[in-house]
């Protein structure tokens, strides 16, 4: 499948360092900035750039659009363009999104055709091997803070 990418939410490198990777898949154009162009220059991923967010989901090459942006309101604006444009969408939700976010989310997929992907949980849970069912709880830290009140 090829992918667009779009945003600056930097939890969104693991998913294009899987696709820089990938013998399936490709990162064909993107529109980033800020804390993710950082981690994507640094990463030397290739991709070509595109001028605004909306040139790199309407790319007629691609079938799937990465929507990594930390506004709230900016993410589900570009969301729903992507699925308007035929799209499917993996979305990174923004740190500070509420139960809103999900609900408008969902209101987007109910009016879509395409798929709409979430990337959360333990895809951003690096410190946790594929064989564990839970990250390991440092008790010790734990009973510092406690005891510091």
């Amino acid at each position: 499948m090829k992918f667009s990418v779009v945003g600056d939410n930097p939890l969104t490198m693991s998913l294009l360092q899987e696709l820089a990777g990938s013998v399936e898949h490709s990162l064909v154009v993107g529109a980033i900035s800020d804390r993710l162009a950082q981690a994507f220059e640094k990463a030397q991923i290739s991709m070509r750039l595109a001028a605004t967010p909306e040139d790199a989901l309407l790319d007629s090459a691609v079938e799937a659009v990465i929507v990594g942006v930390d506004d709230t309101e900016e993410s589900l604006r570009l969301c729903r363009a992507a699925t308007q444009a035929e799209k499917h969408v993996v979305i990174v939700p923004p740190l500070e999104c509420s139960p809103a976010f999900s609900f408008e989310l969902h209101l987007i997929l109910d009016e879509s055709r395409h798929a709409i992907v979430p990337w959360t949980g333990r895809f951003q849970l690096v410190d946790l091997p594929a064989n564990e069912r839970q990250l390991p709880l440092n008790r010790s830290g734990i009973l510092q803070i406690d005891s510091s009140r």
